[in-house]
């Protein structure tokens, strides 16, 4: 009964279950003790939390690397102010979370001698609650931003002003040291661009996706697709893998495939500023 005891006021100290649901867990645990001999031990509950941002990696990004375009050989550069992403280590972070604030992503093409703005993301927050027996919350993402429509010779960048929300589930596992992810969601976007009928596209669609994390390295899969009434469907996969040399370095290979392109990257990033 002493585990019963401590183990709910773990979940009520963590934030999963309030004060009043755990009050009603307790009662037959109590009515049960009150009508025996029985007299618990002290309760003294170590919670386990992670290390504080500041003993954590650096917030900051900064990334540069080769990448492949349709098969055009190219060169990314990553800029971001702020936070973590699932590739990221989430030491003294928030785990199964992604928190991607100023997020400037650049391509440079030599055959064309030109730089693109590949994407552009303001906000983009991921919260991924795996289900357990005791308390389930729901996963759930926003987010914001810019990104290329479709790269060609012309001088200016086609692009499309990106919002979407996303709930779903998501379930967690363990296997061989590693920790398994899977997270289902429905996602509602909203695009707007001159390159779309209308201008505007509203899409609807299910997205999938299953996370690897054996430490210093990481694995993301997702596949998503969206339905438009004023467009053709989406269908778009991805796959970014992650090797965490130090506490503020990493190299990532980022795979994504969409009807109208396929690209590739490899990129060493740098983590600046707590």
């Amino acid at each position: 009964m002493d585990t019963a005891i401590d183990y709910l006021s773990f979940r009520q100290n963590t934030g999963e279950i309030s004060r009043e649901e755990m009050d009603l867990l307790m009662d037959p645990i109590l009515i049960k003790m009150s009508k025996t001999d029985y007299e618990p031990s002290a309760i003294n509950v170590i919670i386990s939390t992670p290390s504080s941002p500041v003993e954590a990696r650096d917030s900051m990004l900064v990334g540069a690397g080769i990448a492949f375009y349709n098969r055009k050989i190219g060169y990314d550069i990553n800029i971001r102010t702020a936070l973590c992403d699932l590739l990221d280590d989430n030491d003294g972070y928030i785990n199964n979370s992604v928190l991607r604030m100023g997020d400037l992503k650049l391509s440079y093409i030599p055959e064309l001698n030109k730089f693109f703005i590949k994407e552009f993301t303001f906000a983009d927050v991921l919260s991924l609650n795996p289900i357990d027996n005791w308390f389930k919350k729901a996963s759930w993402g926003i987010k914001l931003g810019y990104y290329e429509y479709d790269r060609n010779k012309k001088d200016k960048n086609s692009g499309v002003i990106h919002g979407e929300t996303s709930r779903g589930v998501s379930f967690e596992n363990e296997f061989k040291n590693m920790e398994l992810l899977l997270y289902l969601l429905a996602r509602i976007s909203l695009d707007y661009s001159t390159e779309i009928s209308n201008n505007f596209r509203i899409g609807l669609g299910p997205v999938a996706g299953l996370t690897f994390d054996a430490g210093r390295i990481k694995f993301v899969s997702e596949i998503s697709d969206s339905g438009y009434i004023n467009d053709n469907g989406t269908l778009r996969k991805d796959l970014g893998i992650s090797y965490i040399t130090s506490q503020n370095t990493s190299l990532k290979l980022r795979y994504s495939k969409l009807p109208y392109k396929e690209e590739s990257s490899l990129l060493f990033n740098l983590y600046l500023f707590p």
